[in-house]
């Protein structure tokens, strides 16, 4: 029988989403094209499907991301207003990633990514990092919440960025793996905007220690002198 998590479709490449190598074993993780619109819902092995119970779990999951309640849910984490522009399932692999930070998502029935914008008439972007208009969210259906296809109700997970304490979705969290361990991946609480504060932050303790280092050696050559 079909269960709730393999009908959700997968749009685009089924591979597991696993971040390339990069310099320092860092990766960072970017929001990926979302799908908009209805597409048609898919297998595991990413054939279309006829099957009815398919199709309404498709049509029922759009319907509820795209719904009031959830938006609201949305708007209130971002703290702006926010319109729905796409979303696709958590690929497992991925998902598995994030489970070690979002324990949440290890009984969640169903896992989204999901695509917000800004609302209409708001042209400011939602991240200031690169400036980008959209971002990615990540919505789950609890474990021990309604199961029923007219009234799912999928909440949004976030997290606090450990570097800046401002919200971060799972989606945005920097991924990375040691290098006696490369086939690890782990999921850090942490955003390219906290990379960049750790950077600048970094930099005016260096600078802040050099100046103390400075005033005790001074110090204490006029302590010498007397």
């Amino acid at each position: 029988p079909d269960s709730a998590e393999s009908a959700l479709p997968t749009f685009g490449d089924t591979s597991p989403r696993l971040p390339a190598m990069a310099e320092r074993h860092v990766h960072f993780a970017s929001p990926t094209t979302a799908s908009t619109g209805s597409p048609t819902p898919c297998t595991p092995g990413g054939s279309p499907s006829t099957s009815p119970t398919l199709q309404r779990l498709a049509a029922s999951v759009e319907r509820a991301l795209k719904g009031q309640p959830f938006l609201s849910q949305a708007s209130a984490q971002l703290g702006r207003p926010v319109a729905y522009a796409g979303h696709r399932r958590v690929e497992p692999d991925r998902r598995r990633i994030l489970e070690a930070s979002y324990p949440e998502l290890k009984t969640a029935t169903l896992a989204f990514a999901v695509t917000v914008q800004p609302a209409a008439g708001d042209e400011s972007p939602l991240r200031k990092k690169g400036g980008s208009a959209e971002r990615e969210l990540l919505a789950i259906v609890p474990a021990g919440a309604s199961q029923d296809l007219d009234n799912l109700q999928p909440i949004v997970v976030m997290g606090t960025c450990r570097s800046t304490k401002a919200p971060i979705s799972p989606c945005e969290c920097i991924e990375y793996i040691f290098k006696e361990q490369p086939n690890h991946w782990r999921a850090a609480q942490l955003s390219l905007e906290g990379v960049d504060h750790l950077k600048r932050v970094g930099m005016e303790v260096w600078v802040q220690c050099l100046e103390e280092a400075r005033t005790l050696s001074s110090g204490s050559r006029e302590a010498l002198i007397a």
